[in-house]
């Protein structure tokens, strides 16, 4: 059963098919989280905001700071969590609370993600939810999507980490268990949300979530970018894009992995 309204006046499919619904990434066994203390307080001097030059990630009304005031977002952020003093109870409710969507099929895309309601910029939309697995598992999930010729929802996800000496990567499947992300779809022209890594203090692994790039009308198809069309392996199968903005490059990104 799936929390949200579909919609498909395009062919005879209900729903999509093989999926299951999960609220939180559940991770493989083998792919360990571990907490830490940061020993945060919510004031001035919190120490999780003094990782950000702007502060404290988020506005009173939940939204993402540096996105409101045009900040490209080349850090992984973090923000107040289990590891604080606080719990990350400081967090405005909004920043975690999913926007009002709905599922609908497209013609010759599939299925994609509608806003229910007006979205402001910097807004979170949701996170991308599925199973967390492991480089070796990604790789062998990959060949086996490539060989049935199966679309699929693997994200893989890289950020260079501050020491600028070593890279995060993030491995989530949510071809059959995920949340409402597995359906937002692509766009070359960037799109109208943006995925970011944030870190709650506390979690060694941060989550990943899309947020609203601007100002984002009711009705409007929810896109982001998938990365880059360039690069991967030459047996692995390069699928057409079928974005139809101005800027679209032919093909949809694929991971070297």
């Amino acid at each position: 059963m799936l929390p949200w309204h579909v919609e498909n006046e395009v062919d005879d499919e209900p729903r999509p098919a093989d999926f299951s619904y999960l609220d939180r990434v559940r991770a493989e066994p083998g792919v360990e989280e571990v907490g830490c203390d940061c020993g945060a307080t919510c004031g001035p001097a919190c120490p999780c905001a003094a990782q950000h030059p702007w502060g404290h990630l988020y506005g009173a009304d939940g939204c993402l700071v540096p996105l409101q005031l045009g900040i490209d977002i080349d850090v992984l952020l973090q923000e107040c969590g289990p590891g604080c003093s606080c719990q990350g109870t400081c967090v405005p409710p909004p920043a975690h609370q999913d926007c009002p969507v709905h599922i609908r099929r497209i013609p010759r895309k599939g299925w994609g993600v509608i806003a229910d309601c007006n979205i402001p910029c910097g807004a979170f939309v949701c996170e991308y939810v599925g199973e967390r697995v492991t480089t070796a598992e990604t790789r062998r999930r990959l060949r086996d999507y490539d060989a049935a010729g199966r679309a699929h929802a693997l994200l893989v996800f890289r950020e260079i980490l501050p020491s600028q000496t070593a890279a995060l990567r993030i491995n989530i499947d949510a071809t059959r268990q995920g949340n409402v992300a597995a359906f937002i779809n692509h766009s070359c022209d960037g799109g109208n949300l943006i995925l970011l890594a944030v870190l709650p203090r506390g979690c060694m692994v941060p989550s990943l979530r899309l947020f609203a790039r601007r100002n984002i009308e009711a009705g409007e198809e929810l896109t982001y970018s998938y990365g880059t069309p360039a690069g991967g392996h030459p047996s692995r199968v390069q699928a057409p894009c079928l974005c139809g903005t101005p800027a679209c490059r032919g093909f949809l990104p694929r991971d070297p992995a």
